[in-house]
């Protein structure tokens, strides 16, 4: 059966010379036309919602599993690099940030700390912990009793009967016991 002729566009000079160039340019303009360019790629990423990597649950085990062991031994660097890596491979929850930032508190990075403190509460604004630890950070680590008050009494508003309320109602009374009152000015 002799093979039938197909219909194929007049070709220039440049197309006869290198026949790949004509199909270079039709997928080219097919993956452009169907959104498959590097132009939709990086304009559709400005765009778009970041959606993160699914977690590797394995190494985020691990991960915290070194961060924990660190943090019961007191190596704080440690510690510190173990739950940042988990949380980099995906970790997501309240207990790894807080953990993060008591490291961080001991490590005497107290602004980070509270970051991370921070962090945790705005995600999960009903743990208990994140919130309750900014008052420590607060009165001992940067020496500041206002705040720390102030972090402890949202502590008992939000958290009337937590697992720290009454632990709360103590240091709120201790800190206001060793206040400097403020110099008063004429």
């Amino acid at each position: 059966m002799p093979r039938k002729s197909r219909n194929v566009p007049a070709q220039s000079p440049a197309t006869r010379q290198f026949p790949h160039v004509y199909g270079y340019l039709t997928v080219s303009l097919l993956c452009l036309a169907g959104g498959v360019g590097i132009g939709y790629r990086l304009g559709h990423a400005k765009n778009a919602t970041a959606t993160p990597p699914p977690a590797n649950t394995q190494q985020i085990n691990l991960d915290r599993t070194v961060g924990n062991a660190a943090f019961d031994h007191k190596d704080w660097p440690s510690a510190i690099a173990g739950y940042s890596t988990a949380i980099a491979a995906g970790a997501n929850d309240p207990d790894i940030y807080t953990d993060l930032g008591t490291a961080y508190r001991f490590n005497n990075q107290p602004l980070l700390a509270l970051q991370e403190y921070q962090t945790a509460q705005a995600k999960w604004p009903t743990h208990e912990n994140s919130l309750f630890n900014q008052g420590g950070v607060y009165a001992y680590s940067l020496n500041q009793p206002d705040q720390a008050i102030k972090a402890w009494q949202s502590y008992l508003l939000k958290f009337p009967n937590g697992s720290h309320a009454s632990e709360a109602e103590q240091l709120i009374s201790d800190v206001k016991a060793h206040m400097i009152p403020a110099a008063k000015t004429n």
